[in-house]
């Protein structure tokens, strides 16, 4: 027995709840309704859609006319008082009056924009008065004299708030006329557009109300709609109003109903769409249309009012007529209200005591409420959606809430269920439209869309599956269970389960009986395999209860595809696998993305299809861990790929986990190493070794042992130098390729360790060249060769010409001869031409090709390594060359000392070619350094020549003040200022922090400067002095001791006279003479070197006096040329450090003065 045959027998309520294990509060999606929901119906049955608030407001006067926009209030009283109430703040009242008025000239109407701030006033006279909120002033509009304003049609397209402008409005008047105007600061643009024809008289001429309407996205079209008591009149057009008028003057598109009344009124309801709806009072009927704003009206539609309807208004109460007649019953429906309102679903009437609300869709009265009040008025506000009702002592809010409940009954009993659903609130409202759509589809055999909105409704479950189970066709059932479920909560999962597992029941019933229609199949196929993988997901079925069905049924391979939809990927692998489909078995692993089971399979997978497991494995990425592979990865073989490729797999992911993924592990690093060194792939080892776009992790000591166990000569030189082990790279490059050896040279950082390389280099290379002798002796060899191999050539010739005759052979043998003397002759001629020849090209060489030898050196020897034959000499003085320590001087030493010189003739000559170019440019550069000297030498001594005139009156530029009456300083621009005002300009102004210190720096070593070559002069004249006054008392004393030595001699002369005798005196003047003269010479030689040496001295002085005063002297000028580079180096006003100074300011607000100056700046308002 199947659920489905179990379902068919009647349960009761109990057993149903027992089935199901929850309560009946949680089953509303299974045939109940909970309670909130009808408390929530009840709630809004019970609010009023129109609720009357009365106002508390005691009037000074009784109430002539209110209007009412974006909340603002304007109160019309009959002793010509105005009040404004701002309902944001109602207790602040204000009140505007009028000039002295008659009382003929009480307000009439009152018109107020949409943003509550522009007021128009008609009085009965005829005047006419403008407010515009926040002045105060009511102004009278003296360019309508004796119109009576009966409408006005604002300007959609309004600016802000307070905006002092209205911009273009229509103005209709008592007497038919239409008038363009605006209101702006103190101009009043007046322009009559159109007037009603003559046919129209007396109250058919009054423009009740008049509207207008900007097209949507086009401002240049526009419709204006307007009325009169028995007539709606539209025009439509543009750009401009006044060229609307004119397009339509003589074809209006006009709509009549007979009215005697002498008022009328157009009411107008806007929503944000564009959409916009039209009711007109008139005194039969109720007009009301909408006007269609999608699409501007051609030619073929000629109106843009569309959907019109005429409706009755209600009744009179019974208590108004006692006798019942035809024409007391043609009054009863031919009376009109006083005031109409336009909402979103309703139409309001006003009588003087009652208050009508009619909905527009069934015309069903809904409110019909009396008052005591006599009512003259109301004034909707739109923005808020309320409307006031006023009679001359009081005033009604009527506040509009939730107008569309109501709604959806009607479009209900129309059968227009989308737009019922659109307006329905509650859910209980929902199930109703549901529920009555869902029967009338089912009886009209729609039976699909029945099941399908069936299961959105509360209706109790069994009875709908029921229904549905009498149906020979079983989709239908399958619909419904499918939605049911979707709709039913995760909470009930009782619910669930029996509800899913009927369903998976009702899904292989349908397959088993549409198995030979594939499209069939393959859709009920689909749909099953989705509803078990949503029931594993929400965890309301379980596998064993699905497996049994499925396999119940015999689909074996649903079953495949459920374990994938459920996950149970280790079954389905376990099957591949056993059935040697190893590509399925990892498209199945890739499908379900479940590492720990890819670990576990690896090993036989890398077996059977390792390349196919590899680029799966490459799709799980990070979430594998490398190492945990490993084992399996070491047990690949080559050999085992399933291509028959020559490609390892093993180094494929491992590059990929390394490269790719940023993998760090030293592990998975030392043995992807590992399989470059040991399969001889030396050109990826290399790019391990030295990458570029990823950062290696492993041991360098790891690497080289690898690399020297597997003879990577490369890798090992590689590791060296990045060990720092430039020697041994070194020695291992020599032997297998030089070149490769330079390069680990150039990454040598360290200029002295190059060096010893390039050396070592170099000697092991000139070591493996074969020595000049063995060379001779090659060439001697081989010249025996050849003559031996002649003479054998001789000999076999001779053994076969043995037969010829004797005189044969003599003819030979002087033929020889011949040939001989011949060939010495032009051997001794060849000689000779050939030293004519070598002195000519020496020469030559000398004068002329020394340049181009040197280049055509470079053009040879400039190729790539690899054309360098390193067994030469030339080759390997090119392969030197190329190094930056190595010149031909030094790599010549390295030679063997009995070197010819031929292989380097051209590099010496280069060399010394190179010297001569230097010091060619060396002399030129000589050569203008001194022109360059001269040239600024004359350019000093031309510019010392230079003046400017000055004029008597010429003035500083700073202070104003004559130029003469202190130092000034004139640049040659003509601007001339005092020498203080520049500097103090330019030290408030423009210098900044580093020049001032700068500046304080020279001047302070100027003012030392000066004080040293003073303290010097002072100590200079000290000693000048002081040997001025030694050689006075130096002549003094001497003067003394001649004086002295003049005494005695005389002395000693008269005693000499007086008793020596004759002889004797002779002697003694003799002997006194000489001591006096060797005495005088020797006191002159004392006078003559102290002379000396003060001569000596005072030239010392002197000397030290000019070199101390030379040397202050100079660093005092270069202090104060450097000072007046700072302060007189450019001009204030023109140079510049003016443009420099852009980003200061002009005013400096430290400054009293300058701020003084800056506060005469302002501007004064006028008052």
């Amino acid at each position: 027995m199947t659920l489905f045959d179990q379902f068919n027998k009647p349960t009761s309520s109990s057993t149903i709840y027992e089935l199901l294990g929850t309560n009946v509060y949680q089953l509303e999606s299974l045939g109940y309704i909970s309670k909130e929901n009808d408390l929530e119906q009840k709630e809004l049955d019970s609010t009023p859609i129109f609720n009357f608030v009365p106002v508390k407001y005691n009037p000074p006067a009784p109430v002539k006319y209110i209007q009412v926009s974006n909340n603002i209030v304007f109160i019309g009283h009959k002793n010509n008082h105005i009040a404004r109430i701002d309902l944001s703040d109602p207790k602040n009242i204000e009140k505007f009056t009028f000039t002295q008025i008659e009382d003929s000239s009480l307000i009439r109407k009152m018109f107020l924009d949409p943003s509550g701030n522009h007021l128009i006033i008609g009085c009965k006279n005829g005047e006419n008065y403008y407010l515009h909120y926040p002045r105060k002033k009511i102004i009278k509009i003296n360019k309508f004299p004796n119109k009576k304003i009966e409408s006005v049609a604002w300007n959609p397209i309004i600016g802000s708030n307070l905006s002092q402008r209205t911009d273009s409005i229509l103005i209709g008047t008592f007497d038919g006329f239409i008038y363009e105007t605006s209101f702006k600061k103190k101009e009043l643009f007046v322009n009559q557009l159109y007037a009603l024809p003559e046919k129209n008289r007396g109250a058919k001429r009054i423009i009740s109300s008049i509207y207008f309407q900007y097209w949507p996205r086009r401002s240049d079209k526009i419709v204006v709609i307007f009325i009169t008591p028995s007539q709606l009149r539209q025009f439509f057009g543009g750009p401009t109003l006044e060229a609307l008028f004119q397009q339509n003057i003589n074809n209006p598109q006009v709509i009549e109903l007979p009215s005697s009344l002498h008022y009328s009124q157009l009411s107008i309801y806007e929503e944000k769409r564009g959409e916009c709806y039209i009711a007109w009072l008139n005194q039969t009927l109720l007009f009301s249309a909408k006007i269609d704003m999608k699409t501007f009206p051609e030619h073929s539609q000629p109106s843009v009012i569309i959907e019109q309807k005429l409706t009755d208004y209600p009744e009179d109460d019974e208590e108004d007529y006692n006798d019942y007649d035809e024409e007391e019953e043609k009054k009863k429906k031919a009376n009109p209200p006083i005031a109409i309102a336009n909402t979103k679903h309703h139409h309001i009437l006003l009588y003087p005591t009652r208050f009508v609300a009619k909905m527009k869709l069934d015309n069903q009265t809904i409110l019909d409420e009396s008052f005591e009040d006599q009512f003259i008025g109301l004034s909707h506000d739109h923005t808020k959606n309320i409307i006031w009702l006023y009679s001359p002592n009081s005033i009604y809010e009527v506040h509009i809430s939730n107008e569309n409940r109501n709604v959806w009954k009607v479009f209900l009993d129309r059968k227009d269920y989308p737009t019922a659903l659109q307006y329905s609130q509650t859910p209980s409202q929902k199930n109703t439209i549901r529920s009555q759509q869902a029967e009338d589809y089912f009886k009209k055999n729609r039976f699909e869309p029945s099941a399908r909105i069936y299961a959105k409704t509360s209706l109790s479950f069994e009875r709908v599956a029921l229904k549905f189970s009498k149906i020979h066709d079983k989709t239908y059932l399958k619909v419904f269970l499918q939605e049911k479920l979707n709709n039913i909560s995760l909470q009930n999962t009782p619910q669930l389960t029996m509800v899913a597992t009927w369903l998976v029941e009702v899904l292989l019933q349908l397959m088993i009986k549409n198995r030979n229609e594939n499209k069939m199949y393959s859709q009920l196929r689909t749909e099953l395999l989705s509803l078990l993988g949503k029931c594993k997901e929400d965890k309301i079925l379980g596998n064993k209860l699905i497996f049994n069905l499925l396999s119940a049924h015999g689909i074996s391979d649903e079953l495949v595809e459920h374990s994938e939809h459920v996950g149970e990927y280790e079954l389905i692998i376990s099957h591949y696998i056993h059935q040697e489909e190893y590509f399925s078995a990892l498209e199945a692993i890739k499908k379900s993305q479940d590492k720990e089971m890819f670990i576990q399979f690896i090993p036989i997978l890398l077996i059977h299809a390792p390349c196919k497991t590899v680029t799966t494995l490459k799709t799980f990425g990070k979430k594998i861990d490398p190492k945990l592979i490993l084992p399996a990865l070491m047990r690949y073989q080559i050999s085992h790929n399933e291509d028959n490729s020559q490609e390892n797999q093993a180094i494929i992911y491992l590059e990929y986990c390394v490269i790719t993924l940023g993998n760090q592990d030293i592990v998975i690093h030392h043995y992807l190493l590992y399989l470059y060194a040991k399969h001889n792939q030396e050109k990826q080892l290399l790019e391990f070794l030295n990458p570029q776009q990823w950062v290696p992790f492993y041991s360098k000591r790891y690497a080289l042992r690898m690399c020297t166990r597997f003879n990577q000569k490369r890798a090992c030189v590689n590791l060296y130098s990045k060990m720092k082990l430039y020697e041994e790279a070194v020695d291992l490059a020599l032997t297998f390729d030089p070149h490769f050896a330079k390069v680990i040279v150039q990454d040598c950082n360290d200029d002295e360790k190059k060096k010893v390389l390039w050396v070592k280099i170099a000697k092991a290379l000139i070591e493996q060249l074969p020595p000049e002798s063995k060379k001779k002796e090659n060439n001697k060899k081989r010249n025996k060769r050849t003559k031996k191999k002649k003479r054998n050539n001789n000999n076999n010739l001779s053994t076969d010409e043995s037969e010829d005759s004797e005189e044969e052979i003599l003819r030979n043998k002087l033929k020889k001869k011949n040939s001989r003397r011949n060939n010495k002759r032009f051997n001794r001629r060849k000689n000779k031409n050939q030293k004519r020849f070598n002195k000519k090209r020496n020469a030559k060489y000398e004068s002329d090709s020394y340049d181009d030898s040197y280049d055509s050196y470079d053009e040879k020897h400039s190729g790539s390594n690899s054309q360098m034959d390193l067994t030469t000499r030339r080759g390997v003085l090119n392969f030197l060359m190329e190094s930056d320590v190595f010149d031909i001087e030094t790599i010549l030493p390295l030679f063997p000392p009995f070197q010819l010189i031929d292989d380097f003739k051209n590099e010496v000559v280069g060399t010394l070619k190179k010297y001569n170019r230097q010091i060619t440019q060396l002399r030129t550069e000589m050569e203008t350094a001194t022109d360059n000297s001269e040239k600024i030498k004359k350019n000093i001594t031309n510019f010392q020549g230079t003046y400017r005139v000055i004029g008597e009156d010429q003035k500083c530029e700073i202070c104003e003040k004559k130029i003469f009456h202190s130092d000034f300083v004139l640049f040659a621009c003509q601007h001339t200022f005092h020498k203080k005002c520049l500097e103090q300009t330019m030290i408030n102004n423009f210098l900044s922090k580093k020049e001032l210190d700068r500046l304080k720096r020279y001047q302070n070593s100027i003012k030392e400067a000066e004080t040293k070559v003073q303290r010097k002069l002072k100590l200079q004249q000290r000693k000048l002095l002081l040997n001025k006054n030694d050689n006075k008392l130096k002549k003094i004393t001497s003067n003394i001791i001649e004086k002295k030595r003049n005494s005695q001699l005389n002395i000693k002369s008269s005693r000499l006279g007086k008793s020596a005798p004759k002889g004797k005196h002779d002697l003694l003047d003799s002997n006194d003479n000489n001591f006096e003269q060797s005495n005088l010479a020797n006191s002159l030689k004392l006078n003559n070197s102290q002379m000396k040496n003060k001569k000596n001295k005072n030239k010392n002085i002197n000397n030290e006096k000019s070199n101390t005063k030379q040397l202050l002297q100079h660093t005092i000028q270069k202090y104060k040329s450097e000072v007046k580079k700072i302060l007189y180096g450019n001009c204030v006003i023109c140079g510049e450090i003016l443009i420099k100074s852009v980003d200061k300011p002009f005013i400096n607000l430290k400054d009293e003065k300058e701020r003084f100056e800056m506060s005469t700046w302002k501007i004064k308002k006028n008052k």
